[in-house]
């Protein structure tokens, strides 16, 4: 006897316009792909349903970028049997495969590498959309650690750069994922030079830099400060350079001081940073961190800063 879900879609079937959607796009195999009715979503692509359409709301997901969405490898691996194009982006210039490793999800990543996807980006997609980042650096920026070990053992380049996104590297530290920075450091990730976007010279931050950087303490939030000290320990012990500079002379010492932060100063000092180094503008950390004795919320913290620097 058919469940009811089962028998209602063989009813639908028999009448339904499988081609055209509701106002925002949205078919029957759409639907399926949110509602885990892959024995629905069957019975429709054996009914001729199409496999590329795209809503016209949101990210304009295709049914295959849907289901990555939301998680239905059992979906995933009807669709790819059908033949649904694992090249196909969405709207927003996002394959399945990127979709899969930012949805956090581990099978899917699978069905789509043994459906031939490509784990390096792309570089033309189809409709002319463009895509920004690659499928690791989007597992990384996640912290999602089993999709950035499929993407590794995959052989996706650890070193490749996702535009002004930087480095896989970088992502995983936006992300204050102290275990995906191992990760990747385990695939030979630079500790020197994989980090961010760059600046107007070209040059990027260190992946160190980053992780004490303000912009990335304030992005993240206070709830993930401990991972991004956590990462800077994992950086250090990996032999990264405490007082590497940027482009106008600071080092992570100079921007964990004026983060605000305690514990990544801390450890800066232990491992070497050099609480005297001036930057271009002639500013020590201290002077930094003294600047916002007065001017901050968080005035006891930049105390302790100026003290310990002054201890140093």
């Amino acid at each position: 006897m058919r469940s009811a879900p089962l028998a209602l879609c063989a009813c639908v079937l028999r009448q339904a316009d499988l081609v055209k959607g509701n106002a925002g796009g949205t078919t029957p195999a759409h639907i399926c792909c949110v509602a885990s009715q892959h024995e629905c979503l069957a019975i429709l692509l054996a009914g001729g349903a199409p496999l590329e359409p795209r809503l016209t709301t949101g990210a304009r997901h295709t049914p295959l970028s849907l289901a990555c969405a939301h998680d239905q490898p059992k979906c995933v691996e009807l669709l790819l049997h059908a033949k649904a194009a694992v090249t196909t982006p969405n709207g927003v210039g996002a394959l399945p495969l990127h979709v899969a490793c930012e949805h956090h999800a581990p099978s899917c990543v699978k069905l789509l590498f043994g459906a031939g996807a490509a784990v390096e980006l792309p570089t033309k997609l189809a409709d002319g959309v463009t895509t920004i980042t690659s499928p690791l650096y989007t597992a990384a920026r996640r912290g999602h650690d089993d999709c950035v070990k499929l993407c590794l053992a995959a052989k996706a380049d650890v070193h490749a750069q996702s535009g002004e996104f930087g480095a896989s590297l970088y992502g995983a530290i936006c992300a204050a994922s102290p275990s995906t920075v191992r990760l990747l450091l385990r695939a030979h990730a630079d500790p020197q030079h994989d980090g961010g976007g760059p600046t107007q010279s070209g040059r990027r931050p260190s992946p160190l830099y980053a992780a004490c950087h303000p912009t990335v303490h304030k992005e993240a939030g206070p709830d993930k400060a401990h991972g991004l000290v956590e990462c800077a320990k994992v950086l250090l012990e990996a032999g990264a350079n405490a007082n590497a500079t940027d482009d106008s002379g600071r080092t992570p010492l100079h921007v964990a001081a004026r983060a605000g932060s305690v514990a990544l100063v801390r450890e800066l000092l232990a491992s070497n940073a050099n609480p005297h180094a001036q930057t271009a503008a002639g500013e020590t950390a201290e002077r930094l961190a003294m600047e916002r004795v007065s001017h901050s919320d968080h005035a006891p913290a930049y105390a302790a800063i100026v003290r310990m620097l002054q201890a140093a």
